[in-house]
């Protein structure tokens, strides 16, 4: 445990308390203390150059440990930070190669540890003592052996059981013609390819899902909601007679517009079978005009479509009833012409 001599050397004393002497010179400034103490160097020791000569007895304030704690470590011969239990050293410093965690219960291995993930193998992935636990899929029993399985009776295991299998989407496992790579068949009130419809898309229809865009099941019959003046913008929605259904919107008829009353009409007034742009009621004056369908027009003279004159009458440049030429007169103003003579229209 001592070192001896004037020269330069360490002490290790009985209590394994560490001293350096720093120098070959024989005074009492010589002696320090290098780690462990928090008082700091010894100043001051006098005696001979052999530092065996401190004593802790005669310097209690130099008191300090330099105890080694040895520790255990575990050869890691895989590399993965864990190391075998059966492979172990003791030292006061990591050797190559060693760990301190011993959990490894195969380190021959770097995919077992107890930090792995449990997988189908035979092993003890996760080192916690049993054998694929917790790892495998889930397997739908298949009692039609359409390769489709029941959804709600099923198991959790690594290989798959007999009549067993992986796609659990079969929605009528006591029937091989139903499950999801089924074709659907119309009428017989079946959801023959498990979508969730039944008899989608051969005209009939029991709910909207089995109808297509913009349509909806309105009793039984997929309709164009956009367009159906039945059921406009819903199912039941139908229009004013007359109106259209634009947009699944119903809207009223334009000018000009074929009508059988005004309230189809956006301007309140259907006159001569047309929407007209106002009420159009005098005298030689219809909407149904040619060239001018929707807008109230004079009557073209000499005619009188609506049957407004009386007896021969027809409508004159005036919009008025007038007798035509060669009709018997009185007066020059009963004429279309404005002159009566002899008593007759000219």
């Amino acid at each position: 445990n001592h070192l001896s001599g004037n020269g330069m050397g360490i002490l290790v004393d009985g209590t394994d308390n560490l001293i350096v002497k720093n120098s070959a010179a024989n005074n009492t400034t010589d002696y320090s203390i290098v780690a462990g103490n928090a008082y700091g160097p010894i100043v001051g020791v006098g005696g001979a150059g052999d530092i065996s000569t401190i004593a802790q007895a005669s310097h209690p304030w130099a008191n300090f440990s330099m105890t080694c704690v040895q520790q255990l470590w575990c050869l890691d011969s895989d590399s993965d930070m864990f190391g075998d239990p059966a492979n172990t050293t003791t030292s006061c410093t990591q050797p190559p190669n060693y760990v301190a965690d011993c959990t490894d219960c195969d380190d021959n291995n770097p995919q077992t540890n107890p930090m792995a993930t449990e997988i189908c193998d035979g092993a003890d992935n996760d080192c916690n003592g049993n054998v694929d636990d917790g790892a495998g899929q889930i397997w739908c029993e298949d009692f039609d052996n359409d390769t489709y399985g029941n959804g709600q009776s099923n198991v959790f295991t690594c290989v798959q059981p007999p009549n067993f299998v992986a796609d659990c989407t079969d929605c009528l496992d006591t029937d091989p013609l139903v499950n999801p790579g089924a074709t659907e068949i119309c009428s017989n009130g079946v959801d023959d390819n498990c979508d969730g419809s039944i008899d989608e898309g051969c005209g009939g229809c029991v709910q909207n899902s089995e109808c297509g865009v913009g349509e909806l099941c309105c009793a039984g019959t997929c309709v164009n909601t956009q367009s159906d003046t039945n059921n406009c913008g819903g199912c039941g929605n139908t229009c004013p007679n007359g109106w259209t259904c634009q947009a699944g919107a119903c809207t009223s008829l334009s000018q000009g517009d074929p009508c059988t009353n005004g309230s189809q009409c956006s301007s309140n007034f259907c006159i001569d079978g047309v929407c007209c742009n106002n009420t159009c009621n005098g005298t030689c004056e219809i909407c149904d005009r040619v060239g001018s369908f929707g807008l109230c027009s004079p009557v073209p003279v000499g005619q009188d479509p609506d049957n407004e004159c009386p007896g021969p009458e027809i409508c004159g440049v005036a919009q008025q009833c007038c007798l035509p030429a060669s009709e018997s007169c009185s007066l020059n103003s009963e004429c279309c012409s404005g002159t009566c003579l002899f008593g007759s229209c000219q």
